[in-house]
Formats: C-alpha cells, sequence, structure tokens
C-alpha cells in the first residue's frame, strides 16, 4: 500500500503553531487534522492504520513476527514513516524512502532479503538512497560503518565529493584513499598518488610525506 489513506475533506488552514494543516478522513473512518506539508511529501500516509495493519499481518499471516527479518521490517517502516520514533530523524525526515514493494507487504521483503544473518542487520548500499532490493544487503557492523566512512565528504581544489565519488573519478581503490587520508596524507596527494601494493598504498612517514618504498 504505497498509496495514501487519506481524503481531504476541507479547506487548508493555519494552526497556532503557524503551519498549514487540512481536515482529512482516513480509509478507516478516522477524521484528523494533518499538516499540508506532511500530505503533499507523502511522509504520512495514514492515521496509523497503515502501521497498526502491518503489525497485524506479522502476528497472524506469516508467523514470523519474531524472526530478525521481521524486526528489521518494522524498523525500517518505523523510522522512515513514523514521526515518534526516535531513529525518524535521520531517515523519514531526511526523505529516506520505502520501494513500493516492500510497503505492499512483509511477504514481499522476505522473498527478496530472506532470513538475516546472525549479527547483521538492514543496509542501505548506497547510504543515500532509498530502502529497496537494489540498494539493501545485510550487512556486519563492520561493513556498516566502513560503508558511513566510505561516504564521507571530502573537498579538493573547491570541489566536494565523498570517498567513493572521488574513487570512482581518479580509479584509486576507496579504501586507499581513506585510509591515506587518516593516516595524515595531503588531500591532493592522496587523491593522485597511484597505489603500489606493499610500497605507497597507505603508508606516511608521520608528516603526511608520501613513502615510496625506496
Amino acid at each position: 500500500v504505497s498509496q495514501s489513506r487519506y481524503t481531504v475533506i476541507g479547506n487548508p488552514f493555519r494552526g497556532k503553531n503557524k503551519r498549514w494543516y487540512v481536515s482529512c478522513e482516513c480509509e478507516c473512518g478516522t477524521i484528523k487534522d494533518v499538516m499540508c506539508q506532511s500530505i503533499v511529501s507523502g511522509h504520512i500516509k495514514s492515521c496509523g492504520c497503515f502501521n497498526k495493519e502491518l503489525k497485524r499481518k506479522g502476528n497472524t499471516t506469516h508467523g514470523m513476527s519474531r524472526t530478525g527479518a521481521w524486526k528489521s521490517y518494522q524498523y525500517m517502516i518505523t523510522r522512515c514513516l513514523n514521526k515518534n520514533n526516535h531513529a525518524y530523524k535521520n531517515y523519514g525526515a531526511k526523505g529516506v524512502t520505502i520501494c513500493d514493494r516492500w510497503l505492499s507487504g512483509f511477504e514481499l521483503f522476505y522473498k527478496d532479503m530472506g532470513d538475516r544473518p546472525n549479527g547483521y542487520s538492514l543496509d542501505r548500499i548506497d547510504p543515500k538512497g532509498n530502502y529497496s532490493p537494489e540498494n539493501c544487503r545485510w550487512a556486519d557492523n563492520h561493513t556498516q560503518s566502513n560503508n558511513k566512512r566510505l561516504s564521507r565528504k571530502v573537498e579538493c581544489n573547491g570541489v566536494v565529493k565523498t570517498i567513493s565519488e572521488w574513487a570512482a573519478e581518479t580509479g584509486i581503490g576507496r579504501s586507499t584513499i581513506s585510509e591515506r587520508i587518516s593516516n595524515g596524507w595531503d588531500i591532493d596527494k592522496a587523491l593522485s598518488t597511484n597505489a603500489e601494493l606493499g610500497r605507497n598504498q597507505y603508508g606516511d612517514n608521520g608528516a603526511g610525506d608520501i613513502v615510496t618504498g625506496k
């Protein structure tokens, strides 16, 4: 269910907080005043019955409500759609969305992702992307931390890109660039010096100068 369950039944009005609201009726019959911005952006799709329905399906349909895959699915839903969730500010509030296929039900999510391995969690391959089969995987904490590290932004000659983007442009490995910067290399040298395994791939002499191995 990707479409909004709300139907606008009134005219927009300004609330006490100076924001615009509109009266809406949910498919379940609940009438509620909703922020116009939330309706337009699609961040709010129902009065809350959508999430309740997902939970009810999880408990009564597939019998997997206690599995790791189901818990990851629920967490994905709430942090993207529930403004009251503590993680919403880092996901839904920043425009992170879930593909229509996965929003339609847990069964399709499970068909795409399978069981969650022990010690793993749901990870977006591109941290700037959304939740979808092509952009998600089960990953351990080390992989996720590394993924976030490689997505940090680096400025060189007035141009700002992520380490992954610099790697794609220069042909130098992402981990190599990241390790060089962590070891004190000058940014320009880190992005322009070809890596020679065992010689100048990562190291420095303590002052940021490149060790050539000669």
